[in-house]
C-alpha cells in the first residue's frame, strides 16, 4: 500500500470513528431525555386523572352533605308548623281562613286535615278535598292506630305542576285523623344551582329517589342534559346504588361522571349524579407533553444537523486530501529521475511503498549503467597492464605508482557518491516525516479546539441548571410559606365554625322557646293573643338567626373546602418541586461527568501535541545534520575529482614520453567516452 493510500485510510478511519462517537453520545443523551419525557407525561396524566376523581368525590360529598342538611331543616320547619296546626285543632274546629293565615305565618305551601279514614276534610289545596291520604300511602294508617307519631316524606314531584314537594303528617290531637303540612322543596334545587357559581367545572347535577324518578335537574346553559326532570331513568348505576353498591366514578373523554348515594339515618335516601369538565385538569399535562415533545424534536434535529455537518466536512477533506498528498509526494518522483543519472550502488533496499519502489527501480537502473562502465574500465585496465610490461624498469615503477593512485581515487569517488546518495535518501525521508508530523499537529490542534468548545458548552449548561435550581428553591420556599398561611386560615375557620355552632344552638333553643310560647298562647285563648304575637316575633327572630347562621355556615364550609383544596394543591406542588430538584441534580451530575471526560481528553490531546512538537523539532535537527553531512560529502567529491584530473595529466605525460603507450592512450579515450 502506498504512503498516499495509508494517509487517506488513516484519516478516513479516524474521522469515521470521531463522527460515530459524537453521534452515539448524542443519540444516547436523546434516548435518555425521551424516556424521561415519556415518564413525566405519563405521571402528569395519571395525576390529572386522580385530581378529577378526587374533585368529583369531594364535590359530591359536599353536595350530599348540603342536601341532607337542607332537607333536615325543611323537615324541622314542617314539623314545627304541623305541631302548631295540631294545637289549633285541639282547641276547636279550624277554619279555612285560619289555615290560610297559618300558611302565611309558617311559610308552608299547604295544610291538610283528614278524618279517621284518611279523607281530607279541610285543606288549603282545594283539589285535595275528598281525596284519601291512605290511598297515597297506606302507611299513613299508623298515625291513626298510634303506631307512629310523625311520618315525614321524601321529596316528590307533583304531576300537575312539576314542583318538588315534601310532606309531614302527625296524628290529630283527638286521634281522629291526621294533620299534614306540605312545602315546596325549592331550597334544594336553589342550593344545587348555587354550586355552579363556584369554580368546580360542574356541567350537570341530578337527584333520583328510590323509584328512579329524576327529582331535580341543574346544569349549565350550553350543555345538553343526560336526564330529564320528572322522568323515570333506567340507568343501571342508579339502580345498583339503591341496591347497596358503592359510588361510581368514571371518566369518558373530556367528561367526568359520578353516581353517589345520599344517606339519611343510615339508609340511602337519594342518588346524586354529577358531571364535571375534565379539560382544565388535563391542560397542564397536555401542555407539558407538547413542550417536552418540541424539545425532543429540536434535539433530534440538532443531532441530525451535527452529524450531517460532520459528514460534509469529512467529504470535503477527503476530496482535498488526495490532491494535497500528490502535491507533497511529487518531489519523490523527481528524486527518482535524478537517481537514474547518478552512480551505481550495490546495496539492496527492501521497500514496500509504491513511491519508494519507484525510487528503487531508478537506483537499479543506475546500478546497471555503472556496471557496464566498470566492465569496460576493467577491460581497458588489462590492456594497459599488457602494454606496460614492455617498458623499462623505470617506466614500470612510474606506471605502477600511477595505477595505484588512479584506483584509490576511483574508490574514493565511488564511496563518496554512495554516501551522497544515502544522505540524499535520508534527507528526503526526514522531509516526508516532517510533513506527516505537520499534518498530525494540525489535526491535534483541531481536536484540542473542539474539546475546548465542548467543555465551554457543558459549563454553560451547568450554569443554566444552577440558575434553574436556585429558582426552584425560591419557589419551594414561597410554596412552603403559603402552606403555613393556609394552615393558619384553616385553624381560624375551625374556630369560627365553633362560634357558629354556638349561635345555631342558641337559635334552636330560642325557636323551641318560641314554639312552646305559641303553644301556651294557643291554649290561653284570647288572653294569650298578645303573648302569641311576642312569641311569633321571637320565632321570626330565631328563624332569621338560624337562616343567617346557615348562610354563614355555608360560606364558611365553602371557605374551608377551598382552603383544604389550596393546602392539598400546595402539598402536591411541593412534591413536584422536590422531584424536579432531584432530576436537575441528576442532570447536573451527568453534565459534570461529561466535562471531566472532556477535560481529560483535552489534556491527553495537549500531551500528544507536545510530543508531536518535540518529534518535529528532532526532525529539524536531523535535517540540519544531514545537510551538513551532505555538504561535506560534496566537498570530498570535488577534491577527488581534482585529484583524478591530476592523475590523468600524469598519464598523458607518460604517454608522450613513450610511443609504446599509444595502445594505452586509445583505451583511455574509450574510457573517456564511456564517462
Amino acid at each position: 500500500m502506498s504512503i498516499k493510500a495509508k494517509i487517506i485510510s488513516f484519516f478516513i478511519v479516524f474521522a469515521v470513528i470521531l463522527v460515530g462517537a459524537i453521534g452515539a453520545m448524542l443519540l444516547v443523551e436523546k434516548n435518555t431525555l425521551t424516556t424521561q419525557s415519556q415518564e413525566t407525561a405519563t405521571a402528569l396524566a395519571e395525576q390529572a386523572e386522580q385530581e378529577v376523581v378526587q374533585d368529583l368525590e369531594r364535590i359530591t360529598a359536599l353536595i350530599a352533605e348540603q342536601v341532607v342538611t337542607v332537607e333536615k331543616e325543611i323537615d324541622h320547619s314542617m314539623l314545627n308548623a304541623v305541631y302548631i296546626l295540631q294545637e289549633m285543632d285541639r282547641s276547636g274546629d279550624v277554619t279555612l281562613a285560619q289555615l290560610e293565615q297559618l300558611k302565611v305565618q309558617t311559610g308552608m305551601n299547604d295544610f291538610y286535615i283528614s278524618d279517621p279514614n284518611g279523607v281530607f276534610t279541610m285543606s288549603t289545596e282545594r283539589q285535595a278535598l275528598g281525596l284519601s291520604l291512605f290511598d297515597i300511602w297506606d302507611g299513613y294508617r299508623m298515625l291513626v292506630t298510634g303506631e307512629a307519631d310523625v311520618l315525614p316524606s321524601t321529596m316528590k314531584i307533583k304531576v300537575e305542576t312539576g314542583e318538588i314537594f315534601k310532606f309531614t303528617a302527625i296524628p290529630r290531637a283527638d286521634g281522629k285523623g291526621t294533620v299534614q303540612s306540605a312545602l315546596a322543596a325549592d331550597a334544594v334545587e336553589n342550593m344545587l344551582s348555587a354550586f355552579f357559581k363556584h369554580d368546580y367545572g360542574l356541567q350537570s347535577l341530578y337527584l333520583f329517589d328510590n323509584t328512579n324518578l329524576v327529582l331535580t335537574e341543574n346544569g349549565v346553559a350550553n350543555v345538553t342534559g343526560k336526564f330529564k326532570k320528572g322522568d323515570i331513568t333506567t340507568d343501571e348505576h342508579v339502580t345498583n346504588i339503591f341496591n347497596g353498591s358503592e359510588a361510581v366514578v368514571q371518566i369518558a373523554g373530556d367528561l367526568g361522571e359520578v353516581y353517589a348515594p345520599l344517606y339519611l339515618n343510615g339508609d340511602v335516601r337519594y342518588v346524586l349524579y354529577a358531571s364535571i369538565d375534565t379539560v382544565p385538569y388535563f391542560e397542564t399535562a397536555s401542555f407539558t407533553s407538547d413542550a417536552i415533545g418540541s424539545i425532543t424534536e429540536a434535539i433530534s434535529s440538532s443531532i441530525v444537523k451535527i452529524i450531517l455537518f460532520s459528514v460534509v466536512i469529512l467529504l470535503i477533506l477527503l476530496a482535498i486530501l488526495p490532491s494535497f498528498i500528490s502535491r507533497q509526494l511529487k518531489p519523490l518522483n523527481l528524486f527518482a529521475e535524478r537517481l537514474r543519472e547518478l552512480g551505481t550502488n550495490d546495496e539492496q533496499v527492501d521497500v514496500k511503498e509504491a513511491e519508494l519502489k519507484t525510487i528503487q527501480e531508478a537506483i537499479d537502473a543506475v546500478k546497471a549503467h555503472y556496471k557496464t562502465a566498470l566492465q569496460s574500465i576493467h577491460e581497458n585496465t588489462q590492456a594497459v597492464s599488457r602494454a606496460q610490461g614492455e617498458y623499462t624498469a623505470e617506466m614500470q615503477t612510474t606506471t605502477s605508482t600511477l595505477q595505484e593512485v588512479t584506483m584509490a581515487v576511483r574508490s574514493t569517488a565511488g564511496n563518496t557518491q554512495q554516501q551522497a546518495e544515502q544522505v540524499h535518501l535520508a534527507e528526503q525521508s526526514v522531509e516526508e516525516k516532517e510533513r506527516i508530523l505537520e499534518q498530525v499537529l494540525n489535526q491535534t490542534n483541531e481536536l484540542e479546539r473542539f474539546s475546548a468548545e465542548t467543555k465551554s458548552a457543558s459549563l454553560r449548561s451547568v450554569e443554566g441548571i444552577h440558575v434553574l435550581a436556585n429558582t426552584m428553591e425560591t419557589i419551594a420556599k414561597e410554596v412552603s410559606y403559603n402552606g403555613e398561611r393556609v394552615g393558619v386560615l384553616l385553624a381560624s375557620s375551625t374556630q369560627i365554625s365553633e362560634i357558629i355552632q354556638l349561635i345555631d344552638s342558641i337559635a334552636d333553643n330560642t325557636n323551641l322557646l318560641a314554639l312552646n310560647a305559641s303553644i301556651e298562647a294557643a291554649r290561653a285563648g284570647e288572653q294569650g293573643k298578645g303573648f302569641a304575637v311576642v312569641a311569633d316575633e321571637v320565632r321570626k327572630l330565631a328563624e332569621q338567626s338560624t337562616n343567617a347562621t346557615a348562610r354563614i355556615s355555608d360560606i364558611l364550609l365553602d371557605l374551608q373546602k377551598e382552603i383544604q383544596l389550596a393546602k392539598n394543591s400546595n402539598d402536591q406542588q411541593m412534591e413536584t418541586i422536590e422531584s424536579s430538584k432531584r432530576e436537575m441534580s441528576d442532570a447536573q451530575y451527568s453534565i459534570e461527568q461529561l466535562i471531566d471526560s472532556t477535560e481529560q481528553a483535552r489534556q491527553k490531546i495537549s500531551t500528544l501535541d507536545r510530543l508531536t512538537e518535540n518529534l518535529k523539532q528532532a526532525g529539524h535537527n536531523e535535517m540540519t545534520i544531514f545537510t551538513t553531512l551532505y555538504g561535506s560529502i560534496q566537498s570530498n567529491a570535488s577534491s577527488s575529482e581534482e585529484l583524478l584530473s591530476m592523475v590523468e595529466e600524469v598519464s598523458h605525460s607518460v604517454g608522450r614520453l613513450n610511443e609504446l603507450l599509444n595502445t594505452l592512450v586509445e583505451q583511455t579515450e574509450k574510457l573517456d567516452r564511456v564517462f
